[in-house]
């Protein structure tokens, strides 16, 4: 029984180590991400980094498209990256 109390807590502290190493995204990923979110190709897409506070499991990013700022966001955990939610700066639509 102490065995496999020791095997479970080795387990979850290793866990744990995983979920809160911070993922590296490069500016391809979000391109694609930004890119999929605004239903553009992703080499019309910039990517800036963004002035927002970051957060331990989301990336804030800003995509630029036709000179137009979209704030945008990913979350992450582990290898899985969620798609990007985008926003214009200036309250218009997204692109059509």
């Amino acid at each position: 029984m102490k065995l496999k109390l020791i095997a479970f807590s080795g387990l979850m502290i290793v866990s744990s180590a995983a979920l809160s190493a911070p993922l590296q995204l490069d500016e391809e990923i979000l391109k694609e991400k930004a890119a999929f979110s605004l239903g553009v190709q992703k080499d019309r897409v910039t990517i800036e980094e963004s002035d927002r506070t970051p957060e331990k499991l989301t990336e804030y990013f800003n995509a630029i498209y036709k000179n137009k700022t979209y704030q945008c966001y990913v979350s992450h955990l582990k290898d899985s990256i969620s798609d990007a939610v985008c926003r214009p700066t200036d309250g218009s639509d997204l692109p059509k």
